[in-house]
């Protein structure tokens, strides 16, 4: 499998573990979702590895990577045409979103006419105030 259909399979994931939970959502989960986890993350995302991130139950996914729920950064000027306060580039905002399931954005890289390539370029950074 893909590194680009695990990376989608977690957000998935975490997606329906924000769900209400119902009995046909935790057969779809436990049946479609747990084994690409336990064949791709596990070795990374457990209670015993260090990170903050676990993919092992779908109590720690509830839990999430860290972020605040419900954070506002920033602000928009009048018109809500342009950051007025703290504006984030849209690498940094891709960084941090990388980061949150544990996903290094300077490691995530793909290769096009001969170059290595990766989502955040080589300006993208974590904003650390919103994790």
């Amino acid at each position: 499998m893909a590194r680009r259909d695990s990376i989608v399979l977690l957000f998935v994931a975490s997606a329906l573990a924000h769900a209400q939970p119902t009995s046909e959502k935790i057969e779809f989960f436990e049946a479609r979702i747990r084994p690409v986890l336990a064949n791709n993350c596990y070795f990374c995302h457990t209670d015993s590895k260090p990170g903050g991130l676990r993919v092992d139950s779908v109590v720690a996914l509830l839990a999430g990577g860290g972020a605040r729920p419900g954070t506002v950064y920033g602000a928009t000027d009048d018109f809500a045409f342009k950051a007025a306060q703290n504006p984030v580039h849209v690498h940094d905002l891709h960084a941090t979103a990388l980061q949150l399931p544990g996903m290094d954005h300077e490691k995530l890289t793909y290769r096009y006419a001969g170059r290595d390539f990766r989502l955040t370029d080589v300006e993208g950074r974590v904003v650390k105030d919103i994790i």
